[in-house]
């Protein structure tokens, strides 16, 4: 079987950039054969996250076009799979790409990797939505809420599939996070904006001048000019074991975004052993169900956030009920071998299909 991946890698660090690094370290099995087409922003963007500018996106998409048509011919897949966050013109540009593998006769899996029903909200975002789905062989989605809007808006029916943490990523089963008795550390990862509600970190933390608050992660424009509580630690794009051992050090994972679709950092909190408390945004209550944190239902809650924080801090037993039950749930459905596998699988069930 052979596979091209549409799909970004680092740089910049994000969440599907991350999903293609892990994904190229697998062992993909005799006569397997992976190709990738790297769909990474160039240009500005790299620097700027936040911002597009209209120039580089075209210069790109014309890139990716060009680099998809070429291993088209030398390459000779049985199957495309294309990752996507969902964006205006990456919508656009995923429709061409679709096309063009519709035009060569190859099977066309599309990963939506973002919260759909949030992300797909405007007329011209449906639009391009809704060709797209009509022009795939498989649509893979990451929650609940976007299996329902696909249906709902494109009337395709998708599969629910989660992210995966790699195995050497996971703590033993048998390694017990120690549970420091009252709260000393709280610790975000990821962007650091505020549609990642690191503006409402700021604010519950000048509830608890006592307690540490640590972000990790790119360290948008919008949060560095706020003032910043004098508990609040801004530590930027660290190497990946600093982050590890915040994880290890930190008794609580506040994580209150505003949308997501199956987040790799909760994924990471979860394998760690941490107690969570965040938002019902995107796979999170599948992820956390009743057992794994506190869900906020109310975004941008700071009293919710809050008052989570005093109840674990006055709970340890609840902390470590939490802990126990978060590294089971990782180790029982998101590590690499189970996940991996069940794509293999789908790779296969799709090219069979007629």
């Amino acid at each position: 079987m052979k596979v091209i991946l549409l799909s970004p890698l680092p740089p910049p660090a994000g969440g599907i950039a991350s999903w293609t690094k892990r994904i190229l370290t697998l062992d993909w099995g005799k006569g397997n054969e992976v190709c990738i087409v790297n769909t990474a922003v160039i240009g500005k963007r790299i620097e700027q996250l936040v911002k597009r500018h209209i120039f580089d996106e075209i210069k790109r998409s014309v890139k990716i076009y060009k680099d998809l048509k070429s291993k088209l011919k030398s390459f000779k897949p049985d199957i495309i799979h294309v990752n996507t966050s969902c964006g205006k013109y990456g919508l656009i540009r995923d429709y061409a790409l679709a096309k063009l593998a519709k035009k060569h006769n190859v099977k066309l899996l599309l990963y939506f990797h973002c919260d759909i029903s949030y992300q797909v909200s405007n007329i011209l975002t449906r639009f391009f939505f809704k060709k797209i789905a009509n022009n795939v062989d498989m649509i893979l989605v990451l929650n609940k809420a976007s299996k329902e809007y696909t249906k709902k808006i494109a009337g395709k029916n998708s599969i629910i599939f989660p992210n995966f943490i790699l195995k050497e990523n996971v703590p033993s089963l048998a390694e017990e996070k120690n549970i420091n008795k009252e709260i000393q550390k709280i610790l975000y990862v990821g962007h650091v904006t505020k549609a990642k509600g690191s503006d409402v970190i700021f604010k519950v933390a000048e509830r608890f001048p006592n307690i540490s608050f640590s972000l990790y992660g790119y360290i948008s424009k919008e949060i560095a000019c706020l003032p910043k509580p004098d508990n609040v630690f801004l530590h930027g794009e660290v190497a990946p074991q600093k982050v590890v051992d915040a994880f290890n050090e930190s008794d609580v994972f506040l994580f209150p975004t505003l949308t997501e679709g199956f987040p790799m950092a909760l994924l990471e909190a979860m394998a760690h052993g941490m107690p969570c408390i965040t938002t019902s945004a995107g796979a999170i209550p599948d992820m956390l169900e009743q057992s794994g944190g506190i869900i906020i239902e109310k975004i941008g809650d700071v009293n919710g956030f809050s008052g989570a924080v005093t109840k674990l801090n006055k709970d340890i037993k609840l902390r470590k009920k939490m802990s126990a039950w978060n590294k089971n749930k990782v180790n029982k459905y998101y590590t690499q071998d189970i996940v991996f596998k069940r794509m293999l699988k789908i790779y296969i069930d799709v090219i069979k299909t007629k």
